[in-house]
């Protein structure tokens, strides 16, 4: 909770001098190469999110409820409350080349647009994720788990099915901009639909692999590494 509350302010003031620096194009190439998409910074909000999560969950399936509860909360409170508050001040004419720091600029932080690092984004998402956890332990917990077996399997693999997705995503943008050089990766990109597409492939690609192989290849690999340190520890 209060990563969220306090990174995206971090996160925007490093945005904002990136922005405004002599050397933009190389300091933007840095972020990159850090993936600064992902700020770490937020993101490890997420992590923590996850974590407590999974403190919750290893009590019983039983305690999804309070994930679903609280997760609904927090979605409400980002995108109901505090999420408005910052698109107001950014849709407003006046709000150009505000300075960091300043009212509007700390107001402009509590907006919830999809990726804009701000705090309605943060509680929001972070919010709907820990809501749909809660929801799927819920549902599995009845016979219609067998319906949703598909999604089960991505679930058993995530960090497989994540790294999958980038791939297939950095492949995709490179064969369309070789056959349209002017195509933009980012809105051009996204009028080609490209989520349906990869969210069936990714869960065909899971189920397959679930019932061929087992685990993930990817948490297979992290299994493996972390067993190694392990085992050099002892």
């Amino acid at each position: 909770m209060l990563l969220a509350l306090t990174m995206p302010f971090v996160v925007m003031a490093i945005d904002y001098n990136v922005a405004n620096s002599s050397d933009q194009q190389e300091i933007e190439d840095a972020l990159r190469i850090l993936g600064w998409n992902y700020p770490f910074l937020l993101w490890t909000a997420f992590i923590a999110a996850g974590m407590g999560a999974g403190r919750v969950l290893s009590a019983g399936p039983h305690r999804a409820w309070i994930l679903l509860v609280v997760g609904a909360a927090f979605s409400f409170v980002g995108y109901g409350i505090i999420g408005p508050i910052g698109n107001r001040v950014i849709a407003s004419d006046s709000f150009v080349n505000e300075e960091a720091w300043s009212d509007a600029w700390i107001q402009s932080v509590m907006q919830d647009g999809p990726h804009s690092s701000g705090i309605g984004e943060a509680l929001g998402s972070g919010g709907f994720a820990l809501a749909a956890i809660g929801v799927c332990m819920l549902i599995c917990a009845t016979p219609m788990r067998w319906l949703l077996w598909p999604i089960r399997a991505a679930g058993s693999m995530p960090l497989t099915a994540y790294v999958s997705h980038i791939i297939i995503w950095a492949v995709w943008i490179s064969v369309e901009g070789g056959r349209d050089p002017n195509l933009d990766e980012w809105t051009d990109f996204r009028e080609l639909a490209p989520f349906w597409p990869m969210t069936v492939g990714v869960l065909i690609g899971c189920s397959s692999w679930a019932a061929l192989a087992g685990k993930g290849p990817m948490e297979a690999l992290l299994g493996a590494l972390t067993s190694g340190r392990q085992l050099r520890r002892t």
